[in-house]
């Protein structure tokens, strides 16, 4: 029990020692402190540097006779300059326009002529060899071998047909008359040829100026009442 109570105030007394130590060099640290403070703070003596000025002219006072005239200072002539052109405003500069830009304009513009020009050459057709006509001779020159390279936009007109809509039958063909357009409006070497290209478009307007005719068709082959052409009819661009 002794021992264990001499251990304890031991221990007490280390600790005290260990806080008596810590508590000076913390008291040490701030006085270190304050007086590098008073040392920068101190105040600062700036010499003073005595500034010589000019004595004052002598003040000339002018007798009656003599009248003083106040002498204007002579300014330098401007140099002749050329007239300079008003610059353009900024509303009068023409705005930059990227290569690739112009090209995609031009290439817009050939396809909304070959649009125009297929639309105009599909109203005549009709108008000379009538819808029922017109229409046939169309879906025949679409499923001629030469226009292989649109079977895409038949196929999808082929699925629109078979469902009887004609909404979607006339939107069909308009959409696959503007992708042939496009086709025919292209002028890489890899396009294909223009004159095959604008054949398409013009069937494919032609279909979309009466599409009931071929749903009309269509229901007509299904029902078993149409009746048997007497010619096939063949690519109308031969």
């Amino acid at each position: 029990m002794a021992s264990t109570l001499k251990f304890d105030s031991e221990r007490r007394a280390m600790r005290r020692e260990r806080h008596e130590e810590r508590v000076a060099r913390k008291r040490e640290r701030q006085q270190a402190r304050q007086m590098k403070h008073a040392q920068q703070v101190g105040p600062v003596k700036v010499e003073r540097v005595a500034i010589e000025r000019p004595a004052p002219a002598p003040v000339v006072e002018a007798g009656a006779e003599a009248p003083v005239r106040a002498v204007e200072p002579e300014t330098a002539p401007l140099p002749a300059c050329a007239p300079v052109a008003d610059a353009p405003s900024a509303d009068e500069r023409k705005p930059f326009v990227a290569q690739r830009e112009r090209d995609v304009a031009a290439f817009l513009a050939r396809r909304d002529e070959v649009i125009a020009a297929a639309r105009a050459e599909a109203r005549v057709r009709i108008e000379r060899m009538g819808e029922d006509r017109a229409v046939a001779d169309a879906l025949g020159a679409l499923a001629h071998s030469a226009a292989a390279p649109w079977q895409r936009h038949r196929e999808r007109l082929a699925e629109a047909i078979g469902k009887g809509r004609i909404p979607a039958v006339g939107a069909c063909a308009r959409r696959a008359c503007r992708g042939t357009a496009s086709d025919a409006a292209r002028t890489s070497r890899r396009a294909p040829d223009p004159q095959l290209a604008l054949a398409v478009t013009v069937a494919y307007a032609v279909i979309g100026e009466a599409p009931w005719v071929a749903v009309r068709g269509a229901r007509a082959e299904r029902s078993g009442t149409a009746s048997s052409p007497r010619r096939v009819p063949r690519a109308f661009w031969r």
